[in-house]
């Protein structure tokens, strides 16, 4: 799996965050949770199948044909800066990987990093 290790968004604006994942997890069910630490984490929502799944100000959707998932985070808060994962379940151990999210002042543009 793969993504940005940090995505900004400024504030009451929507954040989008594209996760990648290998062919043979299109079937897997993904999901964005949020903790310090992947045992901490928090599912904040996760897929069902390729339709959008909403939870609150959240939202999911898996797309297989380009074996990404993407969560875009709406009406962005100070409160939602924070460590976040994407990940999907399997039977032995989930894959993960961390996304720090910083809500930024207003009138400042989104921006996604990757190394």
């Amino acid at each position: 799996m793969m993504g940005p290790p940090e995505a900004r968004g400024p504030l009451g604006e929507d954040l989008t965050v594209q996760c990648w994942y290998g062919k043979g997890y299109e079937n897997y069910i993904k999901y964005w949770c949020r903790g310090t630490t992947w045992t901490s984490c928090h599912i904040v929502v996760k897929t069902g199948s390729e339709a959008t799944v909403k939870s609150d100000r959240v939202s999911i959707r898996d797309i297989h044909t380009f074996c990404m998932f993407v969560v875009t985070m709406r009406n962005l808060t100070v409160e939602d800066s924070g460590t976040y994962w994407c990940g999907i379940e399997r039977p032995a151990m989930d894959l993960m990987f961390s996304v720090k999210v910083n809500v930024l002042p207003g009138n400042q543009t989104s921006l996604l990093q990757w190394t």
